[in-house]
């Protein structure tokens, strides 16, 4: 959100965090559109979200296996 308002890609901080919070969490609404020059940005941005989504999935459940063995029956 800093970079696009610093570059000067969205008028206020808050559109800026606003636009980068749904451009990274993939969700996309298209309320809010960069110019031109900076959609790639935008599409990098949006590409970093879904790769980090799925390493940190991969992450929590590589963790949750080293905690111990699961046995069914004695969870929940």
């Amino acid at each position: 959100a800093g970079v696009y308002r610093m570059l000067g890609v969205l008028p206020d901080f808050e559109t800026a965090l606003y636009f980068s919070t749904i451009t990274f969490s993939t969700v996309g609404y298209g309320d809010i559109v960069p110019v031109h020059a900076w959609r790639v940005l935008a599409a990098l941005e949006g590409v970093n979200g879904f790769l980090l989504l799925g390493w940190s999935t991969a992450y929590l459940i590589a963790a949750g296996t080293r905690i111990g063995p699961f046995r069914v029956g004695e969870h929940f």
